[in-house]
């Protein structure tokens, strides 16, 4: 049995305050655990976003708001060090939840196995082994508290990009295992680098037998908010990666 422990609700958004409300209420519909602290940091650099975030969220939520983009991993670094308490519960505006206890299930994870970085929550059969075949689900269960789970791996091929071990996606986490890398951007530059990070000091990724979460912004990246992402050479690469994944690999864009 989890006693209660402090969770802080941080939620990574980039002008798209249509699925962010979408993420926002079917949290609050389905969540049943006492969330401590709300935090929202907004990345597009809008004014016209941050009065709008302002009205709908501000009684609620801590809108931390960047004046100029940061981009994720820095608007991470920036929302965590406002987090007080023993756990985060991580989620980006791009998500709709669809059943109760997640967070519950989770903790006793967390409590149960020190390595395991976070919970994820997306469904193998309908998701995972869907839309990321370069992701390996282990076939065999494992059990904490009447709570399964499986354990993944990034496929042979693809070790070297692991981004499961520590992902974006929603997911319960320590606050203790992020202080333990001191601040993201000092490890890396993208979510595959922390996680791989992660990876090599022992740490592994799961995802509940019982999932709760599905991605609703397949269509709508935030990457074209920032000018970077349009130069040749990004276009080019990214180019060629849509090809080898019609092919049926599974690379991440730029």
């Amino acid at each position: 049995m989890v006693s209660n422990k402090d969770v802080t609700l941080v939620i990574t958004s980039c002008d798209r305050l249509h699925l962010l409300k979408r993420t926002i209420d079917s949290f609050e519909k389905y969540n049943t655990y006492p969330i401590k602290d709300r935090i929202i940091i907004e990345d597009s650099g809008k004014e016209k976003v941050k009065k709008e975030l302002i009205s709908l969220y501000g009684d609620h939520y801590k809108i931390i708001f960047n004046d100029k983009p940061l981009k994720q991993i820095k608007s991470i670094d920036r929302a965590y060090a406002e987090v007080k308490t023993e756990y985060i519960f991580h989620c980006e505006d791009d998500w709709e939840f669809y059943r109760p206890n997640f967070i519950e299930d989770s903790l006793k994870i967390l409590e149960g196995r020190s390595q395991v970085k976070q919970v994820g929550l997306r469904s193998i059969e309908h998701d995972i082994k869907i839309h990321h075949p370069s992701i390996k689900v282990f076939p065999n269960s494992f059990c904490v508290e009447n709570i399964r789970y499986y354990k993944f791996e990034m496929i042979e091929e693809f070790k070297e990009y692991d981004w499961i071990t520590c992902s974006f996606n929603p997911g319960l986490l320590r606050t203790k295992d992020y202080k333990l890398i001191e601040t993201y951007a000092s490890k890396a530059s993208t979510e595959g680098g922390i996680s791989l990070w992660y990876k090599n000091q022992g740490y592994y990724g799961i995802t509940l037998e019982n999932d709760a979460v599905k991605h609703i912004g397949w269509e709508e990246s935030s990457m074209g908010h920032y000018q970077e992402h349009y130069n040749f050479g990004v276009r080019f690469k990214n180019c060629f990666k849509s090809i080898l994944n019609l092919l049926g690999f599974n690379l991440k864009y730029n």
